[in-house]
């Protein structure tokens, strides 16, 4: 124990009483206390001093420092997995669960719905969310619905549009009826004139044959000719083909000439030989370019040339080539303020019984299906003249 000193004693003397620490090594707590008490005033005054050993007091406060130490730890670690796992079955797991249905109902599975029971704001979120898969499953149907009814409704326009075609071919074909009955009655009567030759008798073999001969050609000719109309007025299937131009245009062409109205009118095919081929839809193609002929003819009532050209031409950059069909009359012309609406279904300036004004507009569109063009350019004269544009290359979808 530490020795009592002297200033320990004066001091108690002085005030009464005195503490002095001992054992104390730097930051550590004393091992040991000395107490000094007076006893008496004065001269007779006598100082008592008592030495209190603190070790083992340490000792028992260290180990129940240590203890609260350990348990605070205990506690803490305790309190933070109790919280962790709080945390992962109220809001973690929560979350998990709706983002994976918010995954599902993003991929279309709008009846999906997510259990709830919690009154708080997870709870509530989760029943917003149902609520959200709810509007989301009925506008998809909504959706789908109208998807149908357009479907429906473009199938139904695209069957309308065929009509229109079919219609403005029959059209065309009941103005080259004439034409082709004028032009069959030339070989009837030449069939005529033959069989009453055999039917008289007076032929030799040689002369038979060639009389049979003559019998032949004419009804090839019938032949050709009615096969014709009825090509062209027969429906097809749309259905695309590689085809030189030369032959539509010279199909076409077979088939307005016989137009007994045209006989002033003189059909010239010009252009480059050697025009490539393309790929479209032949029947859609010569629809088109009879119906071109057609207006052309019409618009020259006192007679006149009509001009049809194949040529080709270079397409835009990164473009497919084209080739360019053009019809030329040598009539008036459209007249510049009609320019922009001779293309108008139901359009016509022909008189009645002349066309139903459909003509034109069907030819745009029906170009337009096939990846081209109609269009009315500048000529280099008097005159219309209307270019029929197609890709060398089948059209990118």
């Amino acid at each position: 124990p530490p020795a009592v000193d002297d200033a320990l004693v004066g001091e108690a003397l002085r005030d009464g009483e005195a503490v002095q620490e001992g054992g104390v090594g730097g930051w550590r707590a004393p091992e040991a206390l000395v107490i000094a008490q007076r006893v008496g005033e004065g001269a007779g005054a006598t100082v008592f001093a008592a030495t209190v050993d603190l070790g083992e007091t340490l000792a028992r406060v260290e180990r129940l420092r240590l203890i609260s130490v350990a348990f605070t730890a205990l506690a803490l670690f305790i309190a933070l997995f109790a919280g962790r796992e709080f945390l992962r079955r109220r809001l973690l797991t929560p979350i998990e669960r709706l983002g994976d249905a918010t995954a599902r109902v993003a991929a279309g599975d709008y009846a999906l719905r997510v259990d709830t029971h919690r009154a708080d704001e997870m709870g509530a979120l989760e029943r917003s969310f149902n609520r959200m898969a709810e509007a989301l499953g009925a506008g998809r149907a909504r959706t789908d619905a109208h998807i149908a009814e357009l479907e429906s409704l473009n199938a139904r326009l695209r069957a309308s549009q065929r009509e229109v075609v079919q219609a403005e071919k029959l059209a065309t074909v009941g103005q080259l009826a004439a034409g082709v009955a004028h032009e069959i009655g030339n070989p009837l009567g030449a069939i005529r004139g033959n069989a009453e030759l055999l039917e008289a008798g007076d032929l030799s073999g040689d002369e038979a044959r060639r009389v049979l001969a003559n019998l032949n050609r004419a009804t090839e000719r019938i032949d050709r000719i009615v096969r014709a109309l009825l090509d062209f007025a027969r429906p097809a299937k749309a259905s695309r083909e590689w085809l030189s131009p030369g032959d539509v245009v010279a199909r076409a062409v077979e088939l307005v000439r016989f137009q007994r109205s045209h006989h002033d009118v003189r059909f010239e095919v010009a252009g480059r030989p050697g025009c490539p081929r393309i790929h479209t839809d032949p029947n859609l193609m010569e629809q088109i370019l009879v119906n071109l002929l057609l207006n052309a003819a019409q618009a020259l009532d006192a007679g006149g040339v009509v001009t049809i050209r194949a040529e080709a031409a270079p397409g835009a950059t990164g473009e497919p080539a084209l080739v360019h069909l053009t019809v030329t009359d040598t009539g008036p012309g459209v007249p510049e303020g009609l320019r922009e609406t001779i293309f108008d279904p139901f359009f016509t300036t022909k008189g009645p019984g002349r066309g139903t004004g459909l003509g034109l507009a069907v030819s745009r569109r029906i170009a337009r299906d096939l990846g081209g063009e109609l269009a009315l350019v500048p000529g280099r004269g008097p005159g219309a003249t209307f270019r029929l544009t197609m890709p060398i290359e089948e059209p990118r979808p």
